[in-house]
């Protein structure tokens, strides 16, 4: 039998929680991060040289993007925490699956992130500008969003210098669960590419 007021507890539940997720996916980044499409946006200090959509894998002088870039990701949603990795899969001597790591800045809220205040987030590893070495080619420098599953979840183990030799983001993700961070995505990519 219906009752009125049964279904004003439904409708109180369902406004109560709005982030409620049904999924959270944490998956390895794509071999393009061009084709994840979103709309992260990088642009180097100084200079002003461009990295999004529309922007996607172009070459850059390596000496372009020495200094941390200004990052932003407009679809980033307030109440929410962000992660963002930086990676170069084509440094030379890597496995399947692992990677040269450049960057990773954690605990980004949403509201900064939307507007490109990185200041108040945590870098899990400090930024370290292209440096492809001689006779390996163009190097892709891709960067990454990840959400965290749960906002009030913070990271806060820093990845040494050793680790970023042989850097291995599944392993990395898989750790940050076992601590009680879950990070979901990839939810958004761009890359340029560097060399000698």
């Amino acid at each position: 039998m219906y009752h009125p007021s049964a279904a004003l507890i439904v409708v109180a539940a369902v406004l109560q929680f709005p982030r409620c997720r049904a999924s959270c996916l944490s998956r390895s980044p794509a071999a393009n991060a061009c084709t994840l499409g979103g709309s992260l946006a990088l642009t180097s200090v100084p200079g002003n040289l461009p990295v999004n959509s529309g922007r996607c894998n172009s070459v850059y002088d390596k000496e372009a993007f020495q200094r941390q870039p200004r990052v932003r990701y407009p679809e980033a949603e307030a109440g929410e925490v962000y992660t963002l990795v930086m990676l170069d899969p084509d440094a030379p001597g890597r496995r399947q699956g692992q990677y040269y790591l450049h960057w990773i800045l954690a605990n980004i809220r949403g509201e900064d992130f939307k507007q490109g205040d990185l200041s108040k987030s945590t870098e899990i590893t400090s930024y370290l500008g292209p440096a492809p070495p001689e006779d390996t080619g163009l190097h892709r420098y891709m960067f990454y969003v990840y959400r965290h599953q749960r906002a009030a979840r913070r990271l806060s183990a820093t990845v040494g210098d050793p680790e970023r030799q042989f850097f291995t983001l599944r392993d990395w993700l898989r750790g940050n669960v076992r601590s009680g961070v879950r990070l979901c995505g990839v939810l958004s990519g761009v890359q340029f590419r560097s060399g000698f």
